[in-house]
């Protein structure tokens, strides 16, 4: 479905929602063409995924028995139907997994989770894809597969930053709980326990300091228990250390130290969505970042900069973000930054229906990566092509992208065994 669809769907909705019921039919026909199974798929995701709710979910549970009954869709083209029923597919498989997972059978959500990822890519879900390859990460550090674990993650983390539709929806300027298809980390594996054990020892380390007065040993301290938290998923503890590890630093003018927090500040709020937040932590580090040479995390903060403005629909910021972290990755050859920039600068152009930008933004994109060897970069980067050559009617064009999209994404599966076979 693509992004000037959807947004059609969703001004259907709204106009039928606050329409009397006796105005519904005209509406309706007016509309016809958007009255398929396309508009109950929308309805679909609004009663799933939003959090807050825009709409009451009775009324929108109504408008859709209505909907699915209407004569308009009595005749379905049969494309739409497949794709509906795939999709139906994957997220019955995604919560499936995620009982198996909660009931400590992790062997079982794994391979569930597995069903559901092929079943998302081949519909293009990026949000399904990046919800499952996060929980396939979990099953596997469960199982004691941590590398293949991390390329899960890492898998995920490419979705969200780079497909331009992952986060469509995104109004976020407050926390929010977990996304619907994530689960929680399971207190099993040894990467847990090697985090816990350093939660133990940098408290024993905070306790020394601070009695014998060690103010920036203190600050120091509170900084690791913040990044062992975060490693925990225990994200409000990371925050409150390393909101009392900045009062510290700020009371004894250690200035790198300072701005060091609010990088990692930043990065919580960023992971549990407080982007407003995120977005002030953010700039702040930059404004006052002062070294001679832009170093990673300088790069990187750019990056989460760029993804929260997205992600509050701010994208003139955003475009102008991922501007500033194209022009100082390309003076300093960091060539998978300047990857992550010209995917953001082709989410910003696909957002606003320059389509002709997209194309030129994602194909630099593809070509970085496929230069690095980042092969599941290319598949993401392909089937961004795909996504806005069908927006723009090239079908043949768009089923090509999508078809060497998944053939990459299939290879990488096979060539990594270790994320499918049965832990010894």
């Amino acid at each position: 479905m693509n992004h000037e669809r959807y947004l059609a769907y969703l001004e259907l909705v709204k106009q039928l929602l606050h329409s009397p019921m006796d105005a519904e039919e005209k509406i309706l026909i007016a509309a016809k063409d958007l009255v398929d199974w396309g508009l109950v798929e929308t309805i679909a995701q609004l009663l799933r995924d939003e959090s807050p709710p825009r709409y009451s979910p009775d009324q929108l549970e109504a408008l859709n028995d209505r909907l699915k009954h209407h004569p308009l869709l009595a005749t379905v083209p049969s494309e739409a139907v497949i794709h509906l029923k795939t999709k139906q597919e994957a997220d019955r498989l995604l919560q499936q997994g995620i009982e198996c997972y909660q009931n400590s059978q992790f062997k079982a959500a794994l391979q569930t989770w597995q069903q559901a990822l092929g079943l998302y890519q081949e519909i293009g879900d990026f949000q399904g894809e990046a919800n499952v390859l996060s929980n396939l990460g979990v099953a596997l550090q469960s199982l004691g597969q941590y590398q293949a674990a991390i390329e899960r993650y890492q898998q995920s983390l490419v979705v969200q930053r780079e497909s331009g539709d992952w986060r469509m929806g995104a109004t976020g300027s407050r926390p929010t709980g977990q996304r619907w298809g994530t689960v929680q980390h399971h207190d099993q594996g040894e990467y847990r326990l090697a985090m816990k054990l350093a939660v133990d020892h940098f408290e024993k380390h905070l306790h020394l300091a601070q009695s014998i007065g060690d103010r920036l040993g203190e600050a120091k301290s509170l900084t690791n228990l913040g990044r062992a938290y975060h490693a925990l998923g225990q994200n409000r503890e990371a925050i409150d250390c390393y909101q009392r590890s900045l009062l510290i630093r700020t009371s004894i003018q250690d200035h790198q130290g300072v701005n060091d927090t609010r990088f990692l500040l930043a990065q919580v709020y960023e992971a549990t969505n407080a982007y407003e937040l995120a977005i002030a932590h953010y700039q702040d580090y930059c404004r006052q970042y002062n070294a001679p040479r832009p170093n990673l995390d300088f790069h990187d903060a750019l990056v989460g900069l760029a993804n929260a403005y997205a992600c509050c629909q701010n994208d003139e910021q955003a475009q102008r973000t991922y501007e500033q972290l194209l022009q100082i990755s390309s003076e300093l050859e960091f060539d998978q930054h300047r990857a992550i920039a010209w995917s953001g600068l082709g989410n910003c152009a696909l957002r606003r229906g320059n389509y002709q930008a997209a194309l030129s933004a994602y194909q630099e994109a593809l070509i970085l990566k496929q230069q690095l060897g980042d092969r599941f970069g290319e598949a993401v980067a392909l089937n961004n092509l795909s996504k806005v050559h069908n927006t723009l009617g090239h079908y043949d064009l768009a089923q090509t992208y999508q078809q060497r999209s998944l053939a990459l994404k299939r290879d990488l599966a096979q060539e990594n065994p270790a994320a499918h076979r049965e832990p010894g």
